[in-house]
């Protein structure tokens, strides 16, 4: 690895793959009635979306079709943008509180790909079952006097500049990348997906 970037090493991130993992389940009516309902959040002659009595952040989800209505609840790391729109977060980068450096308008990591050929033998960083190794608070030494953007999208680091890989900040887009390197995601520091209401079965 090469020497002119420094680590900060606090925690190590173990990031846990949602990939083909729905963000949400469908129930029963009974079962939907039984959670209890805190907010409205949403309320569209076809789409209601709730708070949970218990926890309001966590949401339930119920679809009138031609067909009937379905109940869904969804995952606690989902959210609504918008009247069409769920947000679904994917696992949230864990780390050790320390200086801060690494997550200032959003998070900086070190990502490693790897392959089951290469995967055996020693390396610093936490393992996921993605295929990736991570290191959630590194960053590169002369990062700190680059402005950071805070447009969507998932950025690496190269030739002492942010590069924008991928407008969409989704898991599976980052999956895809198969770069190694320093990676910084802005705004919230999460990667996500967005969910079309309508297109949940």
């Amino acid at each position: 690895m090469n020497k002119v970037f420094t680590f900060i090493f606090i925690s190590f991130l173990v990031c846990c793959s949602v990939k083909d993992q729905k963000s949400y389940r469908k129930i029963n009516e009974e079962d939907y009635h039984k959670f209890g309902v805190a907010d409205t959040l949403l309320d569209k002659p076809d789409v209601l979306v709730t708070g949970l009595k218990e926890d309001n952040s966590q949401l339930l989800l119920r679809i009138k079709r031609k067909a009937g209505i379905d109940y869904y609840k969804l995952d606690p790391d989902c959210v609504i943008e918008n009247d069409s729109t769920i947000i679904a977060y994917a696992e949230a980068f864990k780390y050790e509180p320390g200086d801060g450096g690494f997550q200032k308008n959003g998070i900086w990591f070190y990502a490693r790909f790897y392959s089951d050929e290469n995967k055996k033998g020693n390396f610093i960083y936490s393992t996921s079952d993605t295929g990736i190794q991570f290191s959630v608070d590194s960053i590169p030494a002369s990062a700190k006097s680059i402005a950071l953007p805070n447009s969507e999208g998932i950025y690496f680091y190269e030739k002492d500049a942010l590069i924008r890989l991928s407008r969409e900040q989704s898991e599976d887009q980052f999956n895809a990348l198969q770069k190694n390197g320093f990676y910084f995601i802005p705004n919230s520091g999460r990667l996500f997906k967005r969910i079309d209401i309508h297109s949940i079965k």
